[in-house]
């Protein structure tokens, strides 16, 4: 088709490299980088958290250590990412069995929100813009104000009180 980019493909990964869905792929421009956070993991156990970056110069994935808050796998959460402060977020998902090893209960959405420095490699966790779990939705960065913004639109909602889980109305919420 005329005017469409060339497709590219990354090689394929080998058995050491998990395969998660509903997770994020966080690109870090600068650094020729992918980043992977979170999903739930197809086959098997979870195994414990690790970060799991593509680098397109080198033409591998690798494991990197990272500092910061001890995170987790959680999936179908809602994810953005700020290129000019070199920053990613993903708000929400669940956690359950497969994305936790050891988890009997049942799933569980999060409100919080997690944070990540490209470039430094560290974690930060934020906790929600209230106590319900939430997920599924769509999250956008808005370089807006000194900060920007963080927009999310849809999805759903869990309470903390019940378990319930219900769609989000129309109306977008956001934080700084």
């Amino acid at each position: 088709m005329m005017g469409m980019p060339a497709m590219h493909y990354a090689p394929s990964k080998d058995a050491t490299v998990p395969s998660i869905a509903g997770g994020a792929l966080w690109a870090d421009e600068i650094n020729s980088r992918f980043y992977a956070f979170g999903g739930y993991h197809v086959t098997g156990d979870p195994p414990s958290f690790l970060t799991w970056s593509y680098d397109t110069s080198r033409d591998m994935w690798e494991k990197v250590t990272t500092t910061g808050d001890a995170t987790t796998y959680v999936a179908h959460g809602m994810s953005a990412i700020a290129p000019d402060a070199g920053k990613a977020f993903y708000l929400g998902g669940y956690h359950d069995n497969t994305t936790n090893r050891g988890w009997t209960a049942t799933r569980r959405y999060t409100p919080n929100l997690v944070e990540f420095d490209l470039v430094g490699r560290r974690y930060t966790n934020h906790s929600g813009p209230d106590s319900d779990g939430r997920g599924e939705g769509l999250m956008v960065f808005i370089p807006a104000s000194n900060s920007g913004l963080l927009i999310y639109f849809g999805g759903v909602l869990q309470s903390q009180v019940d378990g319930k889980v219900a769609g989000v109305s129309a109306t977008p919420r956001s934080f700084s």
